[in-house]
């Protein structure tokens, strides 16, 4: 009757770590002590990259997903039970990955160096059962919780090195949105452990409206094959984000240059919506180093802000720019695809991370990735074999992983978690298994590869393997092919 007993036991037991960790069940076990915590701040044009290998590591059947809100524009997480070992964590672990995208790569940096606590979001009882109560994706959520409390990250992630964040363009205003205040002063990175994490590919977006009659000009089919996506001259580009446009009739030097007034009668006087990124965002870094050569050159520029710290009004016609700083890539997603492009006639651009997809799920955010020049922000185009893996398009820059030597908050285990995930989350076979909304945004950089010659690759794994690359550590360097 005791081994009878013993059995019924440890079947339930086994039912149970099959269930998905509830906001109850993670607060029970963080007061037992056996809950693995780990908290991330930085980079949000990462943010589908680190949730889809939490992901894979994780029992996926014990998954739930939270936002702090229904857009999760600034903090997420993920629980589960490890589906695989990871650092010293044995499979089965429960573990909670809190991940902070407000404020961008800055608080992944900054925040990292000073060992400064901020804001990350409260995983507890308090949260709320959405829709959707069982885990479906990484962009569904399953639980809103909507309050934070402030702690020390473990680790930080940005799109570009940390020293390129300390360079003025890129520190943050002591008043966030208001360009007339003093910045920051850079921060003393001498104790952050930093390491390559994936390339980041970059996109130039602008809002369906644009995007269709750009196709129109082009004489494109109006759908949304990558045979029929409009191109943008950088320069152009260029011109926009840096404010050397002027939208009007007399001039013709703003929305005109790229679209026919045969397509839109009042394109030469269409207000010029830049939705961009804070300072401190590593997003805004690479667009300032791609087409302001901002603090990469002699020749460097300053890209483009609002006068004031008031939220800009986006209008259809009338002034050349307007333009809106959001903290998170969520922000510059909703600017483009819902703000402008919900105002009739106008128009919007502005850069994001190519992992973020508008189509994905079905769904549709009402913003398009344009080529630039007529390279493809593709990671890999199946249909001619090629892509930014080969330099075709290189608006790419390497991300990085860091984390404090001097923290308190780490000890052996959570280094070695964090480690793992530095390490496995880049190589390609594992960026193959990432979920498929996120692909197009990221690459191995070549240091990840095992073995290193790209013809010894698996077939599954060539298309993520990046043969370019810039200098270690650095995003000022050209991008060139690595091997």
């Amino acid at each position: 009757m005791k081994l009878r007993l013993l059995a019924i036991a440890a079947g339930l037991a086994a039912v149970s770590s099959a269930h998905a960790l509830t906001p109850a069940q993670i607060a029970d076990a963080r007061t037992a002590g056996t809950l693995k915590e780990i908290t991330f701040s930085g980079a949000s044009a990462l943010r589908l990259s680190l949730g889809a290998y939490v992901q894979e590591i994780c029992n996926t059947s014990t998954m739930h997903v939270f936002f702090n809100n229904a857009a999760g524009n600034n903090h997420r997480a993920y629980s589960c039970n490890l589906g695989v070992a990871v650092g010293n964590y044995a499979a089965g672990t429960p573990v909670l990955v809190v991940k902070r995208d407000q404020g961008g790569s800055g608080q992944g940096v900054a925040p990292i160096a000073l060992n400064t606590p901020i804001a990350h979001m409260n995983v507890d009882a308090s949260c709320v059962v959405t829709a959707t109560p069982n885990f479906t994706d990484i962009q569904v959520p399953n639980y809103t919780c909507g309050t934070t409390s402030n702690r020390v990250s473990d680790a930080g992630i940005s799109d570009v090195e940390p020293g390129l964040l300390n360079a003025t363009i890129n520190l943050a205003d002591n008043t966030p949105g208001d360009p007339t205040s003093g910045a920051q002063t850079p921060a003393d990175l001498s104790n952050l452990d930093v390491k390559p994490f994936v390339q980041g590919i970059f996109g130039v977006a602008v809002n369906l409206r644009a995007y269709r009659a750009l196709q129109a000009t082009q004489g494109l089919n109006q759908d949304d094959s990558d045979a029929n996506r409009p191109s943008l001259p950088t320069t152009w580009v260029r011109a926009a984000l840096t404010g050397s446009l002027s939208a009007t009739n007399t001039s013709q030097r703003g929305w005109g240059l790229v679209i026919s007034p045969a397509v839109d009668a009042s394109v030469h006087t269409k207000t010029v919506n830049i939705c961009r990124r804070q300072p401190n965002s590593g997003t805004q870094a690479a667009s300032n180093a791609y087409f302001a050569q901002n603090p990469c050159g002699i020749s460097s520029a300053n890209a483009l802000r609002q006068s004031s710290a008031a939220a800009p009004v986006h209008t259809a016609t009338g002034g050349t720019y307007v333009v809106n700083e959001g903290a998170g890539t969520g922000n510059v997603e909703t600017c483009i695809g819902t703000t402008v492009e919900n105002i009739a006639g106008a128009y919007a651009i502005g850069v994001l991370g190519r992992e973020n997809n508008p189509l994905a799920n079905g769904g549709d955010k009402k913003y398009r990735y344009v080529k630039l020049d007529g390279a493809q922000p593709l990671r890999y185009d199946a249909s001619t074999g090629r892509g930014a893996i080969f330099g075709d398009y290189d608006f790419v820059y390497e991300s990085t992983l860091q984390y404090n030597t001097t923290n308190p908050n780490l000890n052996a285990d959570k280094i070695a978690f964090i480690a793992a995930i530095r390490n496995g989350a880049p190589k390609p076979a594992s960026l193959a298994k990432a979920d498929a909304d996120t692909q197009q945004g990221v690459m191995a950089p070549s240091s990840t590869w095992a073995p290193a010659q790209y013809p010894a690759l698996p077939a599954a794994d060539k298309p993520f393997a990046s043969r370019v690359g810039r200098t270690a550590g650095d995003s000022c360097s050209v991008l060139k092919f690595a091997r």
